[in-house]
């Protein structure tokens, strides 16, 4: 067994890469554990041991790894070609899925991730509205394009023109106060309020349905759109998180689990406001990408949302309570929380939302079979049952029993 202190062959960083990543949310340290295969709940590292996958490439894996119904379409696929320059029927069949899901939607676009589908939702509202600022939740990430980078805090703002970032105007989870207050302030000058209703980053609070009903009304009053980021969140519920609360946003954005694990976006809406894309106007907004609605991820990703309906749904939101449950009677007498909805959790330290001591989580759980997030956020998959779950709360009760002590 390989010491996270003393990096494998597997573990090394590669010098071709910044900072030896692909990806800043892949970051753990000056080393890192590297994935060699995966199959249903498990992930393999690099130095051959198995673990149990908590992370599920940051929520999107919602069957884990390797699902066999998803791998047959896949090889189909790419069988059949795996990207065209042209239309191809499996863009209706994965769109009316989305759309019988997705109250009020009736139309949709593909993005080749949920950076581009936000991107994109927040120049359709400006386009629609003739406005530019947008009122969002401070710490909440939307992906890293410049109209909304700057809710991730201060450090993110860099590279970004300031007067993008004087578009964007934040407020806190749940403070209704403050968002009245935001839209009171230049009612006239907003085009969309945009809300993830669990930010991760902002530590995993859920939005209450009041705080949404209220976005609601505000957007109504001042004609400004409501854009609901579900590019996690549509784990939560058939609907998604927004819709299942009684509130029907005007620009539902998502991705992740559309893909069948391949990388997918999609922004959905009406047909009146998805018309700014309409070739036939005088002047359509400009929406592309080479690999966007490609057939491979179109056919995984329908056949990724068929298996997870309803019952799958349930089902795993109930294994989520479990985890939530067990894992809070494990740590909070070390003083840890457990926040989370459905089948996604988070524990908290009592100081600490994201610094050394979550990294130290993340590698402490590790050494004991199981793999999580750099953040502590944790997903379920369609292939765990209880057992499965209670061994990975098992081994994070005890890894944050160890990253509790004194260093």
């Amino acid at each position: 067994m390989a010491s996270s202190s003393t990096p494998s062959r597997a573990q090394e960083l590669s010098p071709l890469l910044p900072g030896g990543y692909t990806r800043g949310s892949l970051v753990v340290g000056t080393h890192s554990p590297q994935a060699a295969k995966g199959h249903g709940c498990y992930v393999i590292d690099g130095d051959g041991r198995e673990l149990i996958d908590l992370n599920n490439d940051f929520t999107s894996l919602v069957h884990g790894n390797a699902h066999p119904a998803i791998v047959e379409v896949s090889r189909a696929a790419i069988e059949d070609g795996s990207a065209f320059g042209l239309p191809t029927h499996w863009e209706h069949e994965h769109a009316q899925i989305l759309v019988d899901r997705i109250p009020g939607a009736e139309q949709v676009r593909y993005t080749c991730s949920g950076t581009e589908a936000v991107m994109t939702a927040v120049r359709i509202a400006r386009a629609v509205t003739g406005r530019s600022g947008v009122v969002a939740l401070r710490d909440a990430y939307h992906g890293y394009s410049d109209s909304v980078i700057g809710t991730a805090g201060p450090k993110s703002r860099r590279g970004v023109p300031v007067g993008l970032l004087d578009e964007l105007i934040l407020v806190d989870v749940n403070d209704i106060a403050a968002l009245e207050a935001a839209v009171s302030e230049r009612p006239e000058g907003l085009a969309a309020i945009l809300v993830d209703a669990m930010p991760n980053r902002a530590g995993m609070i859920a939005v209450t349905p009041e705080f949404l009903q209220r976005v609601r009304e505000l957007c109504d009053e001042h004609g400004i759109l409501f854009i609901d980021d579900e590019v996690i969140n549509l784990r939560q519920g058939l609907h998604g998180v927004a819709a299942e609360r009684g509130v029907l946003p005007d620009i539902v954005v998502t991705g992740k689990i559309i893909g069948g694990g391949y990388p997918a976006g999609a922004v959905l809406s009406s047909r009146e406001i998805m018309a700014q894309f309409d070739p036939e106007r005088s002047d359509p907004l400009e929406q592309g990408g080479t690999f966007a609605a490609n057939p491979l991820m179109l056919r995984a990703g329908a056949e990724a949302l068929r298996l997870f309906d309803r019952e799958a749904i349930a089902r795993l939101n109930a294994l989520g309570e479990q985890a939530r449950s067990s894992l809070a009677e494990g740590v909070e007498r070390l003083g840890w929380t457990v926040r989370g909805e459905g089948s996604l959790f988070r524990p908290i330290p009592p100081d600490d939302l994201t610094g050394p001591v979550t990294r130290r989580l993340f590698w402490a759980a590790h050494e004991r079979g199981v793999s999580i997030t750099p953040t502590a956020m944790c997903a379920l998959s369609t292939p765990m049952d209880a057992d499965v779950v209670g061994r990975a709360v098992e081994g994070l009760v005890d890894a944050i029993e160890s990253v509790s002590k004194p260093v």
